[in-house]
């Protein structure tokens, strides 16, 4: 049986050979085939697209989840790369459907800044993904970094990520996929008040027409992404984590719910840490036991 990709390459290939250009009918079904595939298959779409083939099967897993759910809730040690991940998460989101808005919460201005210049612009489109490197470098993906304002924007199809601290100020701008960074450290008060109302269903150009206005079925649900490392499962987001999980298993819910748990034998296991790292940590005086189990 041939592998995924050898099937991916094999099509394209065929692609290539055709004796004639495509015509613009053809051309149009083409794309629609492509993007619906992609839309549903994240994980291919990073590895095979952007050409990030460097990614574990953890990591695919990962982003294949975040694709296909409305909740989803990633619950990591440190080590794991979940803001890299669900970096990867809102660039995917913002190339596959136009007109798309992310929101990244961040505890403070200087750690949104941090987020945008380490996570997506020096990491992202500084050579983890080709293709993300040639958009950045042609001007088609430009970062912006202001006292107002930490975004990134994709000039080709009106595309946008804003990372907003988790202050009053931040209330009235939209998202098409919400995404709380280390949820455990935010409030409950400034995320139910302030962010949860920004969803909003993206404002797809078809859905201008005359014959798709009305149809309800075409009105895409903003998704929200939640990611930490623990803490005590009396704190609140703890309830929202038993909620998704109780989503994830409900054949009922209309809904779509993702969960991912990993700790710290995962990254020993994949080489993002080492043994001997987490040793030194174990073995620190001022480090307490309990700090461990919830950071690891």
């Amino acid at each position: 049986m041939a592998s995924l990709t050898e099937l991916i390459r094999d099509r394209k290939k065929a692609q290539e050979k055709r004796k004639r250009p495509m015509t613009k009918e053809e051309l149009d079904e083409q794309v629609i085939d492509w993007c619906d595939f992609y839309r549903k298959n994240w994980d291919i779409y990073a590895k095979y697209e952007l050409e990030m083939e460097s990614l574990h099967i953890f990591q695919l897993f990962m982003i294949y989840f975040m694709g296909i759910c409305n909740y989803f809730f990633l619950m990591c040690g440190r080590g794991l790369g979940k803001s890299f991940m669900t970096s990867l998460g809102a660039f995917i989101t913002c190339l596959l459907y136009p007109k798309s808005t992310v929101v990244i919460t961040a505890t403070t201005k200087p750690t949104a800044r941090k987020m945008v210049k380490n996570k997506m612009e020096k990491e992202l489109c500084g050579g983890f993904s080709p293709k993300l490197k040639y958009l950045y470098e042609n001007g088609y993906i430009k970062f912006k970094y202001s006292e107002e304002e930490t975004s990134v924007y994709f000039t080709f199809n009106g595309s946008k990520i804003l990372v907003l601290p988790e202050v009053e100020a931040s209330a009235g701008e939209r998202a098409t996929l919400l995404i709380f960074e280390e949820v455990r450290m935010s409030k409950q008060n400034i995320i139910n008040r302030i962010f949860m109302p920004m969803r909003y269903s993206r404002p797809a150009d078809y859905r201008l027409k005359e014959e798709y206005k009305k149809d309800k079925r075409l009105v895409e649900k903003a998704k929200v992404v939640y990611l930490t490392s623990t803490s005590y499962t009396f704190e609140w987001w703890f309830e929202k984590w038993r909620q998704i999980v109780g989503g994830f298993f409900n054949k009922k819910s209309k809904l779509k719910y993702g969960i991912f748990c990993g700790d710290i034998a995962t990254s020993i296991y994949h080489g993002f840490t080492t043994q001997e790292e987490f040793d030194a940590i174990q073995e620190d005086a001022t480090v307490s036991e309990e700090e461990i189990l919830m950071e690891y």
